[in-house]
């Protein structure tokens, strides 16, 4: 027997590190039902939800007034890490921040207090919020720092 057969023939009996894995059953439910299916109720059950996970949830009445309520979020910080703004959806914010004395950072920085980011969507069922990374859009943004801001569309 060669080395190479050798080795096949020891991984082969080898004991495999998983137990096999029963198949999913074609009729499977949604773990968590939605019913609701206007705008209003979702949001509502949106709101109920993160609420329940500790979360804190804002609704300003438009873009002026949560420009302004991330402005008061951010009242004593010096920095913090911010998405690019082509995926943050209030126009002008790093700007605004900037204008408040208060540096953005657009690198993972552990000192930083609070990460400021956009959403993919919101889900209404569970009450989280769903964040892509990539270029401009650093996942540790809403990882790194103690504090999250979300900024989330209700159409989102």
């Amino acid at each position: 027997m060669s080395s190479r057969d050798h080795i096949l023939s020891s991984l082969r009996e080898a004991a495999k590190p998983f137990a096999d894995i029963e198949a999913p059953s074609a009729k499977r439910l949604p773990m968590t039902p939605l019913t609701e299916q206007d705008p209003k109720a979702l949001l509502d059950r949106f709101v109920k939800e993160a609420e329940a996970l500790s979360a804190v949830v804002y609704q300003p009445e438009g873009d002026e007034a949560a420009t302004q309520m991330v402005l008061d979020l951010l009242a004593g910080q010096a920095c913090a890490l911010v998405w690019e703004a082509d995926w943050l959806p209030l126009s002008g914010l790093q700007d605004t921040i900037q204008g408040a004395g208060i540096e953005v950072v657009m690198a993972p920085d552990p000192t930083v207090y609070v990460g400021i980011t956009g959403a993919t969507a919101a889900l209404a069922s569970t009450g989280t919020v769903r964040l892509q990374s990539g270029p401009g859009q650093l996942r540790s943004a809403s990882l790194l720092p103690s504090k999250h801001i979300a900024i989330i569309r209700e159409e989102q």
